[in-house]
């Protein structure tokens, strides 16, 4: 097999967000001018400042489903929507507040406002995908607009997650590419810092990458692919960086596991769990020590007969809990001891994440909120109790 080596592209330190003046497809329309609304749960759910609950949402607009073969004028286009609850899931406010973007993200202020990101494609930019940043106040009217300037995103951009860091700022990763990670480094104000894209050479083609931050400011890249020279077809890797996003060590492992997710532990070493890729409705947990070694694993059947999809795993001092969507429809949550012995085994039919839509944030209690799509077509906020049996859901966004 080819050594394994790992190229990383450092962008350099950025000082500013580029001004930007409202296009056309910016300016804000009445909402009886494309009545017809079809939310998707893209986005991210966070905590307010007041407790409360902020997520963004991407949604469809359209004037009426009529055929331009009528004669009659089909307008349709694609609005980012902030949606403010209060701590029980009550909608406050709902704001539209941009048009022409994909795949929006949010970060809460420590006053009380919020920073919007959205993608704003080729074909409305300048042959080049464009991040653009919105600064809301804490009732969700837009202050400014601005691009996020110093970063050439190129033709196959896409947005992943945005991940908040202990100092209040936070990361969006993102992928240049089939074979490219990006990460981009901001500070509390969404001023950015840092960039840098991780390209990994070695025969394996990769799958879904997923981020973890780790105590001492570096951070935890997890990931598996496909190698047709390695028995058994699939391996998976763990990158440790430094604050600045500087690789510090590297693993390779061999494992019959696909769609890993990771998280630091308590003992300031690592979790990892993944999909068992000879039954893929297995769940499979790993435990690491501090330079990756594996200390142990452990198999978890899930409850659906179909292929799962880990989403997240979270560290406590008591053990260990992480999350799979098990298709086609149902959300399950497994509790561990430190050991990793099963405790609890919960199982969600409704509303739902997955690994392509919805978000789970996890509070200082225990208690998850997460945010997903249930089989009429309603985005709901579902909170748990610590120990996760539900607390209360409520509908924040409703498709007609």
């Amino acid at each position: 097999m080819k050594p394994l080596l790992l190229f990383l592209s450092f962008i350099g330190v950025l000082n500013a967000c580029k001004p930007i003046e409202l296009s056309t497809s910016e300016t804000p329309v009445l909402e009886q001018d494309v009545p017809h609304k079809t939310y998707q749960p893209t986005g991210n759910v966070c905590l307010t400042s007041d407790g409360g609950f902020a997520t963004v949402l991407l949604r469809q607009a359209f004037n009426q489903a009529v055929s331009l073969y009528n004669g009659i004028s089909y307008i349709t286009r694609n609005e980012v929507v902030v949606v403010k609850t209060d701590q029980l899931g009550q909608v406050q406010w709902s704001k539209l507040v941009g048009t022409g973007g994909s795949t929006p993200l949010i970060h809460p202020l420590s006053d009380g406002g919020y920073l919007v990101f959205q993608l704003i494609p080729p074909f409305l930019t300048q042959n080049t995908y464009q991040l653009l940043v919105s600064h809301l106040n804490s009732t969700g009217e837009v202050l400014t607009k601005q691009a996020v300037d110093g970063v050439n995103l190129g033709l196959y951009f896409t947005i992943q997650k945005i991940l908040s860091l202990a100092d209040k700022g936070f990361i969006i990763s993102a992928h240049l590419g089939n074979e490219s990670y990006f990460l981009m480094r901001f500070d509390e104000q969404g001023k950015l810092l840092w960039s840098r894209s991780y390209t990994q050479a070695t025969n394996t083609l990769p799958g879904a990458y997923r981020l973890a931050a780790t105590s001492d400011g570096g951070l935890m890249i997890s990931w598996s692919g496909y190698n047709s020279a390695q028995p058994g077809g699939y391996e998976s890797f763990l990158l440790k960086t430094d604050a600045n996003g500087q690789q510090i060590w590297l693993r390779k492992y061999g494992l019959f596991t696909d769609n890993l997710t990771v998280s630091e532990s308590t003992d300031k070493g690592y979790v990892l769990v993944g999909r068992n890729t000879s039954s893929t409705a297995t769940a499979v947990l790993y435990k690491l020590d501090k330079d990756g070694n594996i200390q142990w694993s452990k198999l978890y059947p899930l409850r659906s007969t179909y292929a799962g999809t880990p989403i997240r795993i979270f560290a406590s001092t008591d053990g260990y809990e992480f999350v799979f969507y098990a298709y086609p429809n149902s959300t399950e949550i497994v509790t561990t001891d430190l050991a990793g012995v099963e405790q609890i085994h919960q199982t969600r039919s409704e509303p739902v994440i997955s690994s392509e839509s919805g978000d789970i944030l996890r509070l200082s209690d225990d208690s998850f909120v997460y945010m997903g799509l249930d089989a009429y077509g309603t985005i709901a906020l579902t909170k748990t109790k610590p120990d996760k049996t539900l607390q209360w859901s409520s509908p924040i966004a409703t498709n007609k």
